[in-house]
């Protein structure tokens, strides 16, 4: 057993969620600083990979790659590679595929730590056979976009929508790119790990001296109009959009194929005013949603509090808020079915429980739309609102009393212990204990995209910042339980983290 570890913070007791939570990537105006903070966190990871290796390698294995993938913490994921290549060579071999080409390189620069590539390659067989399948690779994929060049499917005009929906057939990789680059830090990798002769000897069945005029030939009609070409295109990402499609196969009448999980909640209203045939599919697939939901039973007793501002970004995060206080409102039994709490139009600093309107998913989320307001929330205020306080009174029925109350805000405020506290009088001072206090979850959707940072829990409150879509799959599944684990496991549920295997 490895010595005791210095945590840069306190222990999860897990060293998979300690790597997840604390072997993140922090920033500092001080150089020095900066450099002593980056020391101590490369000395932790270095400590605590072994641990959570043999807790759980596979967890472990995907943790790796989410330093790269994830949280783009390259000192760190190259020094987690090192750990990898010396300790389990052949699980990274085995998994290099599923990363771009110019990490691949990068791994390959990393590992040689400064030495001769011929020499490394003749003295070590892990690094070799490393070697030879990222090159391997490498052409592949560059073979794979100059047959693409060849069939003239890359046409791109310079008026083209450089967007994310990007068709297989029209998506290119960066490895031309990479092969043409005069970056100083990529030509300084590619030479390093004599990427042009790995290139030319697997292009290539002719005798070194005509390589260099095959390579000219090759760079000036091919590389150069495939690098021009990802720059304009490849770069923006390659994302089908099958949610569009999943929907437009409703609309074409595919009703066998719908599922009420297929999509998640602001996937949906993102179509719910198209103004054509999926706007009608998008609405069937809402309906399927909450019918699928409601039988599961997680959202019976609850509350959601929508507070959203005029000046905060109207993107994915906005929908977000939106379709989770509406879903969830239509999740709710009893006096709170169909209702959610907001600032009131007439009495603009008074919460207020709102009836949604709107006969379909359309109108509800224009209703939605009109309940912005730049006003503070007091969450003492919380159960002053009657039909809420009705509960702290103990006017409403047992079975109608609300268990959790949601809070999807953009302000970075939060509630503080002293809030929650003034709640917990108010049922105290009507003869109830702890355990008849809603518990209140603060989201924060004003934060960063990717949620990085440990919920905060205390008694009654659980405070969240950041969204994904794997986190919202993760507290639609949980019923709105969120805990550490659950915002590493939502990280590690991408796609591109199911393929990885351990295999030493």
């Amino acid at each position: 057993m490895a010595a005791k570890i210095s945590s840069p913070s306190s222990s999860y007791g897990n060293p998979c969620l300690d790597l997840f939570f604390h072997v993140t990537q922090k920033y500092f105006e001080d150089d020095t600083e900066q450099a002593s903070h980056n020391s101590r966190l490369l000395n932790y990871l270095k400590q605590l990979l072994p641990l959570a290796w043999s807790q759980n390698p596979l967890i472990t294995l995907k943790l790796i790659s989410n330093l790269d993938s994830g949280k783009l913490y390259d000192e760190a994921f190259f020094s987690a590679v090192f750990w990898l290549h010396h300790n389990h060579p052949k699980t990274l071999l085995c998994n290099v595929s599923f990363k771009d080409s110019y990490v691949l390189i990068d791994i390959l620069y990393s590992l040689l730590e400064g030495q001769d590539a011929a020499e490394r390659l003749r003295r070590d067989p892990d690094y070799k056979l490393l070697h030879d399948r990222v090159m391997d690779l490498f052409v592949e994929r560059l073979k794979s976009d100059i047959e693409k060049l060849k069939q003239n499917k890359l046409k791109l005009k310079l008026n083209d929508d450089v967007g994310n929906d990007i068709d297989d057939d029209v998506f290119v990789t960066e490895a031309a790119a990479w092969c043409v680059s005069t970056c100083p830090s990529v030509t300084k990798a590619t030479r390093a790990v004599l990427l042009h002769e790995s290139v030319e000897r697997r292009l290539f069945s002719l005798e070194s001296s005509v390589h260099s005029k095959e390579w000219k030939r090759l760079t000036k009609e091919v590389l150069e109009p495939l690098t021009k070409y990802y720059n304009r295109r490849g770069i923006a990402g390659h994302k089908r959009r099958d949610d569009k499609k999943y929907l437009e196969e409703i609309a074409a009448g595919n009703l066998s194929g719908i599922k009420y999980d297929a999509l998640l909640p602001h996937q949906i209203i993102l179509y719910a005013e198209d103004g054509s045939d999926i706007e009608q599919a998008a609405e069937l697939q809402w309906k399927t949603m909450v019918e699928g939901m409601h039988l599961k039973g997680k959202f019976k007793n609850c509350l959601a509090l929508y507070h959203t501002t005029k000046y905060a970004d109207k993107g994915v995060g906005r929908r977000m808020m939106m379709s989770l206080a509406l879903l969830l409102s239509q999740l709710s039994e009893g006096p709170w079915k169909g209702k959610v709490i907001t600032f009131g139009n007439s009495a603009k600093d008074q919460l207020v429980l709102h009836s949604i309107q709107g006969d379909d998913l359309k109108s509800k989320c224009n209703f939605m739309r009109t309940m912005e307001s730049d006003l503070f929330v007091d969450y003492e205020k919380l159960f002053d609102i009657p039909e809420v306080a009705a509960i702290a009174k103990g006017s409403v029925k047992p079975k109608q009393k609300i268990k959790k109350v949601f809070v999807f805000s953009e302000s970075l405020s939060g509630i503080q212990e002293s809030q929650y506290e003034a709640i917990r009088r108010k049922f105290k001072d009507k003869g109830y204990g702890d355990d008849a206090v809603p518990h209140i979850l603060f989201w924060n959707f004003g934060d960063l995209e990717d949620p990085s940072m440990p919920p905060k829990q205390h008694p009654g409150v659980t405070q969240l910042s950041g969204y994904s879509d794997n986190l919202i799959k993760v507290f639609l599944y949980n019923g709105g339980e969120i805990v550490p684990r659950h915002l590493m496991e939502a990280a590690l549920s991408d796609k591109e983290y199911q393929t990885l295997a351990v295999v030493d």
